[in-house]
């Protein structure tokens, strides 16, 4: 059982998401510990925030898990799916 889980919403997201992933993967509690879950939060800039976070997922599948919206539910919204 993960210790710790972590919700982001991404709405256009592909300047902020690298940043955000380092800092995330790079806790002192360990990746292995840490659920990360990303709600591409129906981004309209043509898939790019959804690709980048499938290439998240492809590297850490067991922590990951990646979720996309088909309305914009904004941040409280997609916080809570």
């Amino acid at each position: 059982m993960k210790k710790v889980s972590v919700i982001i919403p991404c709405f256009n997201a592909t300047k902020y998401l690298p940043k955000c992933f380092m800092s995330l993967v790079q806790q002192t509690i360990g990746i292995d510990q840490i659920e990360l879950i990303f709600v591409d939060d129906a981004s309209t800039d043509e898939d790019a925030t959804w690709n980048m976070l499938q290439e998240f997922e492809r590297a850490y599948p067991e922590s990951i898990m990646i979720l996309k919206l088909e309305e914009n539910m904004r941040q409280g919204g997609a916080r809570n799916v």
